[in-house]
């Protein structure tokens, strides 16, 4: 019995240090380089997963729609929402790996005037992008719209981090209720 119980906790011990590798003792350099691995393997086989589409997602004045890219181990590794407005549309693209957050990257374009006005110049919008990369569920780079780098243990950042991941949260909450309803009727 106490080699039973020796051997359990020397295995807890184990995965514990081994979460703690994973999570804390990697350089954010190197933490970098396995998301923009992620990212690329994604977007290079997206023929590969199977997509969904949701087309009735709210949230703007014209509409939204999210797109979810699924692997054949079920797991979701991709999600797109895409929103309209009269005056701008924005992109939301979330990569995941093995159900874990991994990369955020946004779209912001704004109009030089709404798009049923005659001088409506989709070349003269505006567009801002940003960059959020995340590592065991937390932010830990934000690249923002001039693509510099937000500093981390700000106010602005921690402000970020929660509101994003609520979104993420939100976006799960949604593609979980779909799926469920999808299921119903096949």
């Amino acid at each position: 019995m106490k080699k039973y119980i020796f051997s359990l906790i020397l295995l807890t011990c184990n995965q514990t240090v081994f979460a703690n590798d994973t999570c804390e003792n990697l350089s954010l350099a190197d933490k970098i380089t396995e998301i923009r691995k992620n990212y690329t393997h994604i977007n290079k086989n997206l023929a590969d997963y199977k997509m969904l589409v949701d087309n009735n997602l709210e949230g703007s004045s014209e509409g939204g729609k999210a797109n979810y890219y699924i692997d054949k181990q079920g797991d979701m590794v991709k999600r797109v929402e895409s929103y309209y407005g009269e005056n701008n549309q924005w992109f939301i693209e979330y990569y995941y790996h093995q159900g874990d957050l991994r990369f955020i990257f946004t779209v912001d374009t704004n109009y030089n005037s709404p798009i049923s006005f005659p001088n409506f110049d989709k070349l003269q919008s505006m567009v801002t992008t940003n960059h959020y990369y995340f590592y065991c569920n937390r932010l830990i780079k934000w690249l923002d719209k001039d693509k510099k780098s937000v500093t981390p243990n700000t106010q602005e950042f921690s402000n970020k981090e929660k509101e994003l991941l609520g979104n993420v949260r939100r976006g799960h909450a949604i593609y979980e209720s779909d799926m469920q309803a999808r299921r119903i009727f096949l």
